[in-house]
């Protein structure tokens, strides 16, 4: 097992606040290094908890696993022009649906008018 690798700058930062180093890094592992007031938030809903200031300790990952395999440029503009094409499908069905929308509104618009006018000259 080993201490979780926390942002050093929010660490610092919450040391500076008088944090201990083991609470400071608990509230950062466990606020998923979001933000300093995330860590704070933690530390303030967690402050009752007996084991606050005890390092965290996570399980130690080798290096060879925690790194993914890199993709080839050819892999890569694959991938984008894929996101691209489901992006650009995604705003026409978008675009087609508030289209539908808009002409079921011009219809009732349309009858609403059409009985006014048909109540009004009679």
């Amino acid at each position: 097992m080993v201490v979780p690798e926390v942002d050093k700058n929010l660490l610092e930062e919450l040391e500076s606040m008088g944090f201990s180093t083991a609470r400071a890094t608990r509230a950062l592992h466990f606020s998923g290094n979001a933000s300093l007031e995330a860590a704070v938030t933690w530390i303030e809903n967690h402050e009752d908890r007996p084991d606050i200031d005890e390092m965290p300790l996570v399980p130690a990952v080798s290096k060879a696993k925690a790194t993914k395999a890199s993709l080839t440029p050819e892999e890569t503009n694959a991938i984008l022009r894929d996101l691209r094409e489901k992006a650009r499908k995604k705003k026409e069905e978008e675009e087609k649906r508030m289209e539908r929308e808009r002409e079921k509104v011009f219809c009732k618009l349309i009858r609403l008018l059409l009985t006014y006018l048909t109540e009004f000259h009679h």
